[in-house]
């Protein structure tokens, strides 16, 4: 289904065969990341998965019925190939591919000869997930919900943010996915002002404002999922703050649908915290694609004129931050439908 979007469209532009090095539009056509490269013939549809002579074995076994064949590179055939052994032997690895190749070549990355550049075509087609998409991003979602319930206790029995953030991992890769989407972030009391903190050894105690941001990596495809919690009953201060970013994601999950600019989407969320006062500790933009990398196209800013369709999945994520005090953040996957918008993740938002 993928490679067939992809040969239609690349067929409309006149391209006649494709070539992918870009690690996760390899794995969005093969399923296999590590490969080398994948080469496609627009005008019959076979797709060649290329890759280190390493890997030949298990790409054989694992991913050639994703691929019409599989070819191992190497620069030198030392030791002789075997007899079922496809070995593509060349200098480089643009050499192997040049000798793969006939006609005009778009590519996404590039390449020791003429080609026309792909990546932002492969970007588009990357950002409509279909069925089959949806359900593993869904399964990726409930792999971090599942993770992040069971480590809400450790939050309120005085663990430190590294204790917590490796229990998640943990429990991640127990749930079935291949691997964390991110390092997760686990930032209590002054530290969940920081944005992009990670975790540190600091005890999380009582009266904290804790955010725990975790994605999940199953079959190839990210969930991204920000919760924050209040260790004890919140003060006056952190309630406001916290309801202030739960109406503004409000706002923001309702301005989602098809034909929307990512734009609007932004701002809906950012009225609502320059109404209560916090506008000026909004300090990103309220979410951006998702897929198999953790920030794909759109992103939805205040500076993007991209109109949402049908099929994306973006989270919508706003936030406020005071240094000095903590931060608030609330993050939730959206499925953009025809009519609307779907919310792939279901984990409790009102958590005091």
């Amino acid at each position: 289904m993928r490679v067939q979007r992809i040969v239609r469209r690349l067929g409309e532009l006149g391209i006649d065969f494709a070539v992918l090095l870009d690690p996760p539009n390899i794995a969005y056509v093969s399923g296999f990341g590590e490969a080398l490269a994948v080469v496609i013939n627009v005008k019959s549809g076979d797709t060649t998965l290329v890759v280190s002579r390493l890997d030949y074995e298990r790409a054989k076994r694992e991913f050639e019925r994703l691929a019409n064949s599989v070819i191992g590179y190497a620069r030198v055939e030392v030791p002789p190939a075997k007899p079922a052994e496809r070995l593509a032997v060349a200098g480089s690895l643009e050499k192997a591919i040049e000798g793969l190749v006939k006609g005009s070549v778009g590519s996404d990355r590039p390449l020791g000869f003429s080609s026309v550049d792909i990546s932002s075509t492969m970007r588009e087609l990357r950002a409509i997930k279909d069925e089959d998409e949806v359900d593993v991003m869904a399964k990726a979602v409930e792999i971090a919900e599942r993770a992040l319930s069971m480590s809400v206790n450790l939050l309120h029995r005085g663990t430190t943010e590294r204790r917590v953030a490796s229990y998640i991992v943990q429990e991640i890769i127990n749930g079935g996915a291949e691997w964390v989407a991110f390092e997760p972030i686990v930032g209590s009391g002054e530290n969940s002002a920081f944005p992009h903190y990670r975790f540190g050894d600091r005890h999380i105690v009582k009266g904290d404002m804790v955010v725990v941001d975790i994605g999940a990596k199953y079959r190839g495809y990210c969930s991204d999922i920000t919760r924050t919690f209040v260790v004890g009953r919140p003060s006056e201060k952190q309630r406001d703050m916290y309801l202030a970013v739960l109406e503004a994601q409000r706002a923001a999950l309702n301005a989602v649908r098809p034909g929307v600019r990512a734009s609007e989407v932004d701002k809906a969320a950012r009225a609502v915290l320059e109404e209560y006062g916090y506008g000026q500790f909004f300090t990103h933009s309220v979410g951006h694609g998702l897929g198999i990398e953790v920030h794909e196209f759109p992103r939805l800013s205040p500076d993007s004129d991209v109109e949402l369709r049908s099929g994306m999945v973006v989270t919508i994520e706003p936030g406020v931050y005071i240094n000095g005090f903590g931060g608030v953040r609330i993050e939730d996957d959206v499925l953009v439908t025809d009519t609307g918008a779907r919310t792939l993740s279901s984990f409790e938002r009102l958590l005091f």
